[in-house]
């Protein structure tokens, strides 16, 4: 008992009890203010501007890339007033630059921690299909030989066959680390990223996440 207590008014210890305690009470402290960011009826997001290239086309995008465990999977507080104040049609201004909303897309992607991240983007009318028509071909793929890109949809070729074309609306998007599916309906069509070049790579997704009338951000979904 006596060594106990003599530790316990050892300095050095008493110091270290205190580092410990007051890092406890930041991350609390931390964490509190936080979510009460997070539920605030005033916007913790922050919408930048920012340029989108695929195949050679440039096109502007606003983005909440950088706002980062504001978003949810399940719509939270900021979700709701992110998507109550902007809709598709809505007139959109920033950087003095004038657009017309087109799209709104919500992404989930990774950080390199490990916590999900979900963003928005705003696509404008203005260079809607402006990327069409686009072909990828697949070579090193068993089943899809190509995919082709146009206003009227997706029509993706398996062995030499053409399937029928798929409106974007119908088109459900599974981005993740290793792969990419594109679903329609019943049809499931898998993509495995070393099987596309960099660039094609880009193109392909940033098209698909622009177009696909859903995007599978289920996290546990892997």
């Amino acid at each position: 008992m006596s060594e106990l207590m003599e530790a316990l008014e050892d300095p050095v210890i008493i110091g270290f009890a205190v580092i410990i305690l007051a890092l406890i009470i930041a991350i609390i402290i931390g964490i509190v203010m936080h979510q009460r960011k997070i539920n605030s009826s005033e916007p913790a997001y922050t919408l930048h501007l920012g340029e989108l290239v695929i195949a050679g086309t440039k096109q502007y995008i606003a983005g909440t890339y950088e706002s980062k465990n504001i978003f949810s999977q399940h719509d939270n507080a900021q979700d709701k007033l992110f998507l109550e104040h902007y809709k598709i049609g809505n007139a959109f201004s920033i950087s003095e630059m004038n657009f017309h909303i087109a799209r709104i897309q919500k992404h989930i992607w990774s950080d390199g921690s490990m916590r999900a991240q979900f963003s928005y983007t705003l696509y404008f009318t203005a260079f809607e299909n402006i990327e069409f028509p686009i072909r990828f071909n697949l070579p090193s793929n068993k089943h899809i030989s190509t995919l082709l890109f146009d206003k009227e949809g997706l029509q993706i070729s398996c062995n030499g066959q053409d399937e029928p074309t798929i409106a974007y609306a119908d088109l459900t998007l599974k981005a993740r680390d290793s792969y990419i599916e594109i679903a329609a309906n019943t049809r499931k069509y898998s993509i495995q990223r070393s099987e596309l070049t960099g660039q094609e790579l880009h193109d392909l997704e940033e098209l698909l996440h622009k177009y696909a009338g859903k995007i599978n951000i289920n996290q546990l979904d892997t």
